[in-house]
C-alpha cells in the first residue's frame, strides 16, 4: 500500500469516527428551567410579566427550593395550593422576588417545620383577615433573610412566635438568629446542643425554644442559664415536636408562651411549677396524647384554645386561685368527663368548653352564671349529665348555660345554691331535675314572677337539701358517697302529686329513689282529678316496667318518662290531647306507642332514641305537630308513619328520616293540603289511603289490626 493509500484510509476512519460520536450527546450546562419543569408546575400572571408557583409535582419532596426565574421572567407569587398532597416535605426556600403567599396551609404536609421567607415578602394570605394561617401547621421555623426593621410591622406582629433573623455572624448576645451553610439554612445555638436561650428586655430571665434537628422523645430545661433563671417557655418553642414524650420544666417558669408546645403529639404528661403565671394560648393544643395536667393556683390566666383538641385528655385538676379561663381553653376535648371551674375564676370566655362528647359534670363559677352572654358558657356537650353552680352565685341567668337554645342540649341534674338572690330564664337549662341547697319557702321566694321564661322552675319543683333523711317523704335530697347528688329514698310512697296553676288538678312524678316496677296513676288525689304527668316526673326510672295512666290525665308534659329503658309499650287514654318534647326520649325498649284518639298537639321529638319503635300512628283528631329544634332528630326505626289529613306543622317532618308515609287521604287532598308536597314525595314513600283494594295498581294501603300496610302493588 502506498503512503497516499494509507492516508486515505485513515482519513475514511477518522471520518466514520466522527460520524459515530456525533450521535452522542455532549453534556452541557444543567438546564434550570428543565429542572424546575420537573420538579414544580407553574401559571403566567394575568399581566405576562411573572409567574405564579401553583404546585410540587414530586409527591415524596422533602426540600423545596424555588427558582427565583422561571423561562426568563421572576417568580412573585406562591400559588394557594402550592405545597398541598407533599406528606414528606420538611422544608421550603422561597427566593428574593417573592411578594405573596396565598395561603401557606398545605394540611396535607405534617412534616413540614421550617420556611424560609424573602425580604421581598409583602403578604402572606388573601387579605388580612384570611383564614390561612403558619398558625395552623406544624411549622416551628420561619426564618426571614433580613432583620425585624425590614419586615412589615403587620408580618411581624401576626408571625412574631415563629420568626428568625438573618445574620452572617454569630451574634453576641443570645436570640433568635441563623445563617446559611453549604446553601442550607442553620440556626445559631447559644452553647446547648438542644436548646436555644433569648434574655429578656429587663435581664432579669431566659426564654428557651428546641433548636431544629432530630426531634426528641424526652427534654430537661435547666432552672437556670449562664446564672439567669430560666422563666419562659417561647411562643412556639417546643411547637411540632412530634417525638417529645416528657418535659421537665423549670422551677422558676413563670410563663408559657402561645403554642409553646402545640402539635406535640406524644407528649403524655407535664408538671406546671407552682411558680407559673401565665398559659398561653394554643400552648397545649392538638397534643392528642396528654392524658392528665394540673394547672398550679398561681396561674392568672388559662389562654384561649390552650388544652384545644387534646383528645386524650381524661383528668384536668385547676386548683383554686385561677383568676381568668378565656373562651374554648378546653374545647374539644373529647375524653374529658368532669371540668370544675374553680370559684376563684373572675372571668371565663364563652364558650369554655364546647364539642366534648364525653364531658358529664361540669362546676361553674360565679362570674359564669351571673348574666347572660351572647355567647352561653359551653356548646355541644350532649352527655352532660350534672350542673354545679358555686355556693358564691347571687345571681342565675339559665341563658348563659346553653344560650336559651334548649332543644340541643340537656342535662339531667342543676344544683343550684341558697345563697341565690335572681334566678331567671331558667328554663334554658332544660334540666331534668333541680337539686336546690336551700329550703322550699326560700325557693318559693326566688321564683315568684310571672315571666314565661321561669315556667320551669314552677312547673319543676325542686329537692330541697337535707343532710338527715327526711322524716316525712317528700322532694328531699343528700350527697352521696361519690359526692353527688341523690334524692332520698322513700318507703312509704312511690308518687308525688303537685296542685297545678289553675289549682283545679294536680301533676304526678315518681318520688325519687321510689321503685317502680308496674305503676298504677290513680284518677284523683285529695279530691281532684290527676290531669298531666309532670315535667320529666318518671324520668330516669328504668325500672318501671309498665304505667296504668287513668282517663283524666290531659298533658303528657316534657320528659315525663324519658329514659325509661323497661317500658315495652305505652297505652295512652283517650284523654290525652297533649304530648310534649322528649316525653319518651331513649325508651330503648319501647316497641308499641298507642296514641290517644283526641290527641291534638304532638311534639315530634317526643320519641326520639326510641330505637325499636316501628310504627308511629297519629291519629285523624291530631291539629298540629310541634318540633323544637332546628337539628335532625336521630335514633328513629320507623318503617312507617301515618299522617291524617289537615294537620299543621308537616314541615318539620324533615327532621325524621321517615321511610314510608302513610297519609290518611287520597293524592289529591295530598297536593292540595300539603305545604310542600313535592319535597315530602322527593324525600320519603309516600302512599294514599284506601279502605278497600284499588282498582289500579299504585301507592296505597290500609290497616291491618292496627297496623298500616300497603296494598299488594301488580
Amino acid at each position: 500500500m502506498t503512503a497516499t493509500q494509507k492516508i486515505l484510509v485513515f482519513l475514511t476512519c477518522a471520518i466514520g469516527l466522527l460520524s459515530v460520536l456525533s450521535r452522542w450527546t455532549v453534556p452541557g450546562p444543567a438546564d434550570p428551567d428543565a429542572e424546575a419543569d420537573r420538579l414544580y408546575r407553574f401559571e403566567l400572571a394575568e399581566d405576562g410579566t411573572s409567574y405564579i408557583l401553583s404546585g410540587l409535582k414530586d409527591p415524596n419532596l422533602e426540600e423545596a427550593v424555588v427558582p427565583a426565574v422561571y423561562r426568563g421572567l421572576p417568580v412573585t407569587v406562591i400559588g394557594s395550593f402550592a405545597f398541598s398532597s407533599c406528606e414528606k416535605l420538611k422544608t421550603v426556600i422561597l427566593p428574593e422576588g417573592i411578594r405573596i403567599i396565598k395561603a401557606p396551609v398545605p394540611s396535607d404536609s405534617p412534616l413540614l417545620r421550617t420556611v424560609v421567607l424573602p425580604k421581598s415578602i409583602e403578604q402572606i394570605g388573601e387579605n388580612v383577615y384570611s383564614e390561612h394561617d403558619f398558625y395552623e401547621l406544624h411549622l416551628r421555623y420561619l426564618l426571614y433573610r433580613g432583620s425585624p426593621e425590614d419586615l412589615d410591622p403587620a408580618l411581624l406582629e401576626r408571625y412574631r412566635s415563629l420568626l428568625y433573623w438573618y445574620a452572617e455572624e454569630q451574634p453576641e448576645e443570645a436570640g433568635r438568629f441563623w445563617h446559611e451553610v453549604d446553601g442550607r439554612p442553620v440556626i445559631y445555638s447559644t452553647g446547648d446542643t438542644q436548646l436555644q436561650f433569648e434574655l429578656n428586655r429587663t435581664g432579669t430571665g431566659y426564654s428557651v425554644r428546641v433548636l431544629p434537628g432530630d426531634d426528641l422523645s424526652e427534654i430537661v430545661i435547666p432552672d437556670e442559664y449562664s446564672g439567669v433563671p430560666v422563666t419562659e417557655i417561647a411562643e412556639g418553642g417546643f411547637r411540632g415536636c412530634a417525638e417529645l414524650k416528657r418535659v421537665v420544666l423549670p422551677k422558676y417558669l413563670q410563663r408559657i408562651g402561645d403554642y409553646a408546645f402545640a402539635h406535640c403529639e406524644q407528649l403524655e404528661a407535664v408538671v406546671i411549677p407552682g411558680s407559673t403565671l401565665r398559659l398561653g394560648a394554643y400552648c397545649f393544643a392538638y397534643c392528642g396524647s396528654l392524658k392528665e395536667a394540673v394547672v398550679p393556683g398561681r396561674v392568672q390566666t388559662i389562654g384561649e384554645y390552650a388544652f384545644y383538641q387534646d383528645s386524650a385528655l381524661r383528668e384536668i385538676t385547676l386548683e383554686e386561685g385561677i383568676r381568668n379561663v378565656e373562651q374554648r381553653a378546653f374545647a374539644s376535648c373529647s375524653a374529658l368527663k368532669t371540668l370544675r371551674l374553680p370559684d376563684s375564676v373572675l372571668s371565663v370566655g364563652n364558650p369554655v368548653i364546647a364539642n366534648s362528647d364525653a364531658l358529664t359534670e361540669l362546676y361553674l363559677p360565679a362570674c359564669a352564671v351571673a348574666a347572660y352572654s351572647s355567647t352561653p358558657v359551653l356548646h355541644a356537650c350532649p352527655s352532660l349529665e350534672l350542673l354545679v353552680i358555686a355556693d358564691s352565685a347571687a345571681g342565675f341567668d339559665g341563658r348563659s348555660i346553653w344560650g336559651g337554645s334548649v332543644a340541643r342540649n340537656h342535662v339531667r341534674d342543676l344544683v343550684l345554691p341558697s345563697g341565690l338572690e335572681e334566678v331567671v330564664n331558667l328554663s334554658a337549662v332544660g334540666a331534668e331535675r333541680i337539686f336546690f341547697t336551700g329550703t322550699a319557702d326560700q325557693w318559693d321566694f326566688l321564683v315568684l314572677t310571672d315571666d314565661e321564661s321561669m315556667v320551669h322552675a314552677r312547673n319543676n319543683c325542686p329537692y330541697f337539701y337535707t343532710e338527715q333523711p327526711p322524716e316525712e317523704a317528700g322532694r328531699y335530697w343528700h350527697y352521696d358517697e361519690s359526692g353527688d347528688p341523690a334524692p332520698w329514698p322513700s318507703e312509704e310512697e312511690r308518687l308525688f302529686f303537685r296542685l297545678n296553676d289553675a289549682g283545679d288538678g294536680y301533676l304526678v312524678s315518681a318520688l325519687p329513689g321510689a321503685a317502680m316496677g308496674d305503676a298504677v296513676i290513680p284518677e284523683q288525689y285529695r279530691g281532684l282529678p290527676v290531669t298531666a304527668i309532670d315535667y320529666y316526673g318518671f324520668a330516669g326510672c328504668e325500672d318501671l316496667s309498665s304505667m296504668q295512666i287513668p282517663g283524666t290525665v290531659q298533658y303528657i308534659l316534657d320528659g315525663a318518662f324519658a329514659r325509661c329503658t323497661g317500658l315495652t309499650e305505652i297505652l295512652l287514654p283517650d284523654s290525652v290531647r297533649y304530648i310534649g318534647k322528649s316525653a319518651f326520649r331513649g325508651c330503648t325498649g319501647l316497641t308499641r306507642l298507642r296514641l290517644s284518639e283526641t290527641l291534638e298537639v304532638f311534639c315530634l321529638d317526643a320519641a326520639e332514641g326510641c330505637t325499636d319503635l316501628r310504627y308511629l300512628v297519629l291519629p285523624d283528631s291530631l291539629q298540629q305537630i310541634l318540633y323544637t329544634g332546628s337539628r335532625y332528630i336521630k335514633d328513629f326505626a320507623y318503617e312507617a308513619v301515618v299522617l291524617p289529613a289537615g294537620v299543621t306543622g308537616t314541615t318539620s317532618l324533615r327532621a325524621v328520616e321517615i321511610r314510608n308515609l302513610y297519609y290518611r287521604g287520597s293524592e289529591e287532598a295530598f297536593e292540595e293540603e300539603m305545604h310542600e308536597p313535592e319535597y315530602m314525595k322527593a324525600e320519603m314513600h309516600v302512599f294514599y289511603y284506601t279502605e278497600d283494594p284499588p282498582e289500579e295498581a299504585g301507592n296505597y294501603w290500609h290497616f291491618e289490626d292496627g297496623i298500616p300496610v300497603a296494598w299488594p302493588q301488580e
